[in-house]
């Protein structure tokens, strides 16, 4: 991704607070189901506030791999270690060569383009069975999103792969103010089939999403911002069309028709 100046020092750190105290209630739901990962990859990791949660729960060996607009040195946590790669590339390097107990991507997909979209999951299920990924839904909105989708797009590319979906955590967090309101509307879990979390949690009975259609809801907050976003541009270009028309009738007036005008208003 060439976007490296839109990915600053004021970008990452307006939403690292956000993310990090949000990845601690996922990292907590992910426990309750005896999914408590000792090796952690997060592919776009950004300054690392989701490895750090993991990190504070235990976790030992925690991998940051996202472009060069971040460094080792912007890292939250001293253990993470941070290697710089062209997610947009159509062939990424995978730095490591070896399996995680998880993976992540979080809010990442969205800002390749449609075309990579496939081979972006196909490098996230190379480094383990279980996935924990979000991307922005359609009409989201946001800095250098290029690929917004329904949920369900994702989905049947990570089934394709073998991989089936969890919705886990929205019916927990759906109303938790204190996570980021894309993360409670976007995120899943990702299993291999067959894998041991798999079986774990068809024993749990634990079952994967047979509707893919069915992810797709939006959520009432994101909705809501977007309607008042929506009212104060039509506001705005109200305000600059009575702007114009009244500058353009000054210019081709008399000015006595003008005050005339201004007397009727009155």
């Amino acid at each position: 991704m060439n976007v490296g100046s839109n990915y600053n020092d004021q970008f990452y750190k307006s939403l690292t607070n956000g993310s990090y105290i949000s990845a601690k209630h996922y990292v907590s739901i992910l426990s309750s189901v005896l999914i408590k990962p000792n090796k952690v990859v997060d592919i776009g990791c950004g300054r690392g506030p989701w490895l750090k949660a993991f990190a504070d729960s235990g976790a030992k060996e925690l991998v940051g791999i996202d472009g060069d607009w971040v460094c080792q040195e912007n890292m939250l946590d001293k253990k993470i270690k941070f290697h710089s790669i062209d997610l947009s590339s159509t062939v990424i390097k995978n730095p490591v060569n070896k399996k995680f107990d998880l993976a992540m991507s979080l809010e990442v997909a969205e800002h390749l383009k449609p075309e990579q979209a496939t081979t972006f999951v196909n490098y996230l299920t190379n480094f383990s069975e279980t996935i924990l990924f979000s991307a922005a839904f359609s009409g989201q909105g946001g800095t250098d999103h290029f690929n917004e989708r329904p949920h369900s797009y994702w989905a049947k590319i990570f089934i394709k792969n073998g991989y089936l979906p969890y919705d886990l955590f929205r019916s927990k967090v759906w109303e938790n103010q204190e996570i980021e309101v894309w993360y409670r509307q976007n995120t899943f879990l990702y299993l291999k089939s067959n894998s041991k979390f798999e079986k774990i949690f068809k024993e749990k009975g634990i079952e994967p999403i047979r509707e893919t259609a069915l992810m797709n809801y939006i959520h009432p907050d994101l909705y809501q911002i977007r309607v008042e976003e929506s009212k104060q541009l039509t506001q705005l270009i109200i305000k600059l069309r009575k702007s114009t028309i009244s500058g353009l009738i000054k210019r081709i007036m008399p000015k006595s028709i003008v005050n005339f005008l201004r007397k009727i208003r009155k």
